[in-house]
């Protein structure tokens, strides 16, 4: 016995009424707009023991399968969907959708909503069965195959049903980026440094390059204050800051360095190229650097560098950068001056 508001399964056939009880169609017309038909009567079912129980439909409910007939208006306009419309009688239409018809055999599941006594059952000592009379249907299985529809009915509400799972995004911040670019960086200059004391294959100037890129994205990475200081910022104007110092080089380092490694095949060009390209590369940045570490006494509106605010990080940004200038220049300059002369008028020339 199935108490009130339990979810209950009945077999059996609808019994005869006025017209279908649920229609959710469309008639189809050649030549004519789409004609909707909606319907929404309760209904009686008949079980396989001659039990009457009453279906209604208060929540949405889910009815399969979709049906299609056609044939002639003369005959579809006596459909137990009861269609209207002025056709030609021998004219062709078609009616589409789902329906429940009277004599249909059907599947219904849903929620007893009352109850009532079974006809020669109880005793003084027990009381009368109780089997449902009426159910607020959730789904309807209709057709020689009405329990697998309603199976198939009851898994797609089921589904529809199913709470979401909320959609993991993952937002990271443009330090934390950087930080992580910052840190593959500097294992890639490592690498390059070892690859070159081991094989000497032209990698000093990459790695060079590796390293003035992780000092940026490390500048990048970290809290930040204005420097000089004094000064009240123009909108941005002037001013200087990691992020696109940082991805500005990057671009121009990754394509330049690019472009090397495709046409330069011997290793001692490769490293004067490299370190060539970050010791023209590096001013910018280390001018910066240099103006907000040094120049404090003469801070100007818009024209400030922001800069690590802890002291040993700036120091160690300023120092890493001289640095890789250095040793660029050491590399860069050797090999480019046997290539260049004065040519006696005050300038010079390539050779």
């Amino acid at each position: 016995m199935a108490g009130a508001g339990e979810l209950v399964t009945i077999d059996g056939t609808v019994a005869a009424c006025p017209r279908a009880p649920y229609v959710r169609a469309r008639l189809v017309v050649s030549g004519a707009e789409d004609t909707a038909i909606v319907q929404n009567d309760g209904f009686i079912v008949v079980t396989d023991k001659g039990r009457q129980i009453a279906i209604l439909y208060r929540p949405p409910v889910a009815v399969r399968p979709d049906r299609d007939v056609s044939d002639a208006w003369r005959t579809i306009s006596q459909h137990p969907v009861q269609p209207r419309g002025e056709f030609h009688p021998d004219g062709h239409v078609t009616l589409r959708g789902i329906w429940i018809e009277p004599g249909d055999r059907v599947r219904v599941v849903g929620r007893a909503t009352e109850h009532g006594f079974v006809d020669g059952t109880g005793s003084h000592r027990e009381p009368p069965a109780r089997l449902p009379i009426e159910i607020d249907a959730l789904v309807i299985g209709v057709g020689d195959d009405a329990a697998a529809h309603a199976a198939a009915a009851l898994a797609e509400l089921g589904r529809a049903n199913q709470p979401r799972r909320p959609l993991i995004r993952i937002r990271i911040s443009a330090r934390a980026a950087a930080r992580t670019t910052a840190i593959v960086l500097a294992a890639a200059a490592l690498a390059l440094f070892a690859a070159e004391a081991i094989w000497a294959r032209g990698t000093l100037g990459a790695g060079l390059n590796a390293t003035f890129l992780a000092l940026l994205f490390g500048w990048w990475a970290v809290p930040v204050a204005p420097f000089p200081g004094g000064a009240v910022e123009k909108d941005g104007e002037g001013d200087a800051h990691a992020g696109p110092q940082a991805m500005g080089m990057l671009v121009i380092v990754v394509v330049v360095a690019g472009l090397m490694s495709l046409y330069v095949s011997d290793p001692d060009a490769r490293n004067a190229g490299g370190c060539g390209v970050v010791f023209c590369a590096i001013w910018v940045p280390l001018w910066m650097t240099w103006r907000g570490v040094l120049l404090k006494p003469r801070a100007v509106p818009g024209s400030q560098s922001y800069l690590p605010a802890d002291k040993r990080l700036r120091w160690i940004l300023l120092g890493g950068l001289v640095i890789v200038m250095l040793v660029a220049a050491l590399v860069a300059i050797p090999a480019i001056a046997p290539h260049v002369s004065w040519n006696g008028d005050g300038g010079y020339v390539a050779g």
